[in-house]
């Protein structure tokens, strides 16, 4: 039998009730699991266990508490490798999986129900500095109830400028999204500002159920002044490879640039495929005046070069 420990934090006792129903849940898929306080684990005890799960409310700025979590954590840390780890919290709403300015990243095996984006690569956030490149992310599962299951590029450092590149998404289940928002929308979206440049990012072998609310893609470079000092210098090399979409409440996605020296270009669709139907440029069903991405509800707007669609 396995042996899971469930060590958690909590002040109102929201985060311990999770726990505990982590913890039956664990129970009833017949591993033996300990429930176990954060001032009561350390670093000696993993070892004891083959898979633990992390519970903590994600305070202010998506702040762990930081007197009795933070230190465990800390000194966990060097011994998560190998091990099958969980993370949960409550906290109003709180992105899942965050990367800032890091590079050699890979998110294997993960679930991820978010009240907020559920896995983000950014550059310069919150004290970390620079930009990003080879980050993947394969055979997982998001469920977005807020904003985007995957989302790339919004911060960054204006005076210099960074880039993400060689992004990969792999073997991806995206069960929901629910964003009422227009700027916040997309399954998989790569919005652009504070001057990054993203490029060099796949998505492949990815399955999106008929979510609530929202768009499949959104590849923008925008100036959102609410997050951003500057627009971004571009989207480029962009791949979607064996995306399907099942479903009827998908709004319209939208590929836009922002003016000619800050374009999206070369972006790839292949068999993408709609409610069973395969979208490509030669498609017979599409008249001749339509653009292919119509046939998606896909908008392919200004300041864009080069985005096709093939089997």
């Amino acid at each position: 039998m396995s042996k899971a420990a469930i060590v958690y934090w909590s002040s109102t006792g929201n985060t311990e009730a999770m726990a505990e129903a982590v913890l039956e849940g664990a129970r009833t898929a017949g591993v033996d699991a300990a429930l176990i306080t954060a001032g009561d684990f350390d670093a000696t005890q993993m070892d004891d266990y083959d898979a633990v799960a992390f519970g903590c409310p994600a305070m202010g700025a998506e702040v762990l508490e930081e007197d009795e979590f933070e230190p465990m954590f800390t000194g966990c840390e060097g011994k998560l490798a190998g091990k099958h780890i969980g993370l949960f919290g409550s906290y109003g709403w709180g992105d899942g999986l965050n990367v800032f300015a890091s590079n050699n990243i890979l998110f294997d095996g993960v679930f991820c129900r978010n009240s907020d984006d559920c896995t983000t690569v950014y550059g310069t956030r919150m004290g970390f500095t620079g930009g990003c490149k080879n980050i993947t992310m394969q055979n997982s599962t998001l469920w977005a109830d807020v904003a985007h299951p995957i989302f790339i590029g919004i911060h960054g450092n204006v005076e210099n400028p960074e880039i993400l590149e060689n992004l990969n998404y792999i073997n991806i289940d995206i069960l929901d999204h629910k964003e009422k928002q227009l700027d916040y929308q997309g399954c998989l979206a790569i919005n652009t500002g504070d001057n990054n440049l993203i490029r060099n990012v796949r998505f492949e072998n990815i399955r999106i159920e008929d979510f609530r609310q929202g768009q499949l893609v959104n590849l923008r470079i925008f100036f959102n002044e609410k997050y951003c000092k500057a627009p971004g210098r571009g989207i480029e090399n962009i791949l979607f490879k064996d995306i399907s979409y099942t479903g009827k409440d998908a709004e319209v996605s939208m590929i836009i640039g922002y003016d000619k020296e800050r374009k999206v270009k070369n972006i790839r669709f292949e068999n993408l495929t709609i409610n069973g139907e395969v979208i490509y440029d030669d498609m017979p069903e599409k008249p001749k005046w339509y653009k292919t991405g119509d046939m998606a509800r896909i908008f392919v707007g200004e300041h864009t070069e080069e985005v096709t669609f093939s089997k």
